[in-house]
Parts: structure tokens; sequence; C-alpha cells
């Protein structure tokens, strides 16, 4: 005799966000690879916001702080594996995740992600460059992305270069 225990899925997998614009966007992953042989009956999505805001203190002049305000999360249940959200706020930070469930439960939770939508903000500066690779005819740099990347994705960088002269000991004398 063989008894199998089953139970509720695991985490969805690969969760990202598609289509951003400044109100919308849509959250898309998926399924767990861990079904435990169920069959998973639909996903709860869970979004939770955050949005900044600019406050003058009393007594300061003009000088103003940033504060920030997190909005109670909210939960909804869909039965594909991608949610569209069309009320978003501008300049508003999103963290969301996801929850399989079967006809045993609830399972892990995604791993969450955070996203900006229509950020007004400039990225920040990129991590100190270093050359990695020098040959005859060239050189290979590489850098840290910006820890704030201004709401969007990053396309591209601009890399500045100037020419040294640079004299090489090779051992003539």
């Amino acid at each position: 005799m063989c008894i199998v225990y089953t139970g509720p899925p695991g985490p969805p997998q690969n969760l990202r966000v598609e289509n951003v614009t400044s109100n919308s966007c849509t959250l898309v992953w998926e399924p767990p690879s861990v079904v435990d042989g169920c069959e998973i009956n639909g996903y709860y999505v869970e979004r939770s916001s955050e949005y900044h805001s600019r406050v003058v203190k009393e007594n300061s002049g003009s000088r103003s702080q940033f504060t920030t305000t997190k909005r109670a999360q909210s939960s909804q249940f869909c039965y594909e594996t991608r949610q569209t959200y069309d009320d978003l706020k501008q300049d508003t930070k999103y963290e969301c995740r996801v929850i399989a469930e079967n006809e045993l439960g609830r399972g892990t939770p995604s791993e969450p992600i955070t996203f900006v939508v229509g950020s007004s903000q400039e990225p920040g500066k990129p991590g100190t460059p270093m050359v990695t690779v020098i040959t005859k005819d060239s050189l290979t740099i590489e850098w840290e992305s910006p820890a704030i990347n201004g709401g969007t994705e990053i396309t591209h960088y601009v890399v500045e270069a100037r020419y040294a002269l640079v004299l090489l000991d090779r051992g003539y004398y």
C-alpha cells in the first residue's frame, strides 16, 4: 500500500511587470513548479502601495521634507497567470506578490516585486566604473546599476571617455 501526502502548491514563479504606463500595468507570472498532484484553482494577487508627499515644516522657511505613507494592502482573486491594473497612481511605489491555491489550500507566496508607476524621478548614479579587461585595441568597463531607477526600466547608459597618454615600462633602458 502506498500513501501519498499532498498539500498546498508552491510559490508562483518569475513574477514580472509588463506594459507599464502612467496609471496601469500588467502583472504576469508562471504557475508553481510544485503542485503536489492537485490542479491550481486560481491565484490571490496581493498589492500594497506607498506614496510620497512633500511636507513643508513649520518655522523652517521654505524647507521641505518627504514623508512616506503606506496604504492598506488589497487582495484580488484571479484564474489566469496575469492581472491588469488600471487604477495606479503616478509617483507611487507598489509591491505585489502572488499566492496559488488548490483544493488543499493556499500555497507559499511568490517573491514580491516592487515598481514605481510614472515616477518623475531621475535615476540614481550608477556604481563606480571599473576596468575589467584590457586588450591591445579595447577595454571593458563594468559598473553596478543605480539603486534607484527613477520608476522606469533603465534602457541605456551614456559612457563618456577621454584619451590619456599612458607610458608603459617595457624594459627599454
